[in-house]
């Protein structure tokens, strides 16, 4: 079964949480919990605690920590440019390509032409689980790749996967 999924309509926020699941992967894997944590928020996190060391080492207000203070204000600075350069470079290159997300799942696994017409294969045996977000339905694997969809295909992905794979890890 071919699952197509528009998500130029609301791409940030399928990129958002999935990229969030895929951060947590890990964690939702060993509790089997839904984290709520997306991208952006474990982003806004670790600014944060850099601003907070940066703020302690102003309190001391000796030179050297006045020179820290800059330096992790600087550091948090280049961190959010970093993170607003992925999202916007993802954003830009996938519209450049007219990115179609379209993924194929079969006996033989979940196949994904959709990007430059290189054509994956990942088996049953490497699909680790499906977590259902908000807006996104994201497919974890045991590789660095992983597939995200707009939650309005969750019907179609679900089953056609426990069609093929019976045990597969659904969370909610």
């Amino acid at each position: 079964m071919k699952i197509k999924s528009n998500i130029k309509k609301n791409y940030f926020t399928c990129m958002n949480e999935s990229m969030g699941v895929n951060l947590n992967k890990n964690y939702i894997l060993k509790y089997k919990k839904n984290t709520d944590y997306t991208y952006t928020e474990h982003t806004l996190y670790v600014t944060i605690i850099i601003l907070l060391v940066s703020a302690i080492f102003a309190i001391l207000r000796t030179n050297l920590s006045i020179f820290l203070s800059m330096m992790a204000i600087f550091c948090a600075a280049l961190y959010l440019l970093a993170v607003f350069i992925v999202v916007l470079m993802g954003y830009r290159g996938r519209k450049k390509v007219k990115f179609k997300n379209e993924v194929e799942i079969n006996e033989h696994g979940i196949t994904d032409a959709s990007y430059y017409g290189i054509k994956m294969t990942l088996n049953w045996d490497q699909i680790e689980a499906i977590v259902v977000r908000k807006n996104t339905v994201v497919i974890l694997t045991n590789t660095p790749i992983y597939f995200y969809f707009d939650k309005n295909k969750k019907k179609d992905i679900i089953n056609t996967s426990k069609k093929y794979k019976e045990d597969i890890l659904v969370i909610e």
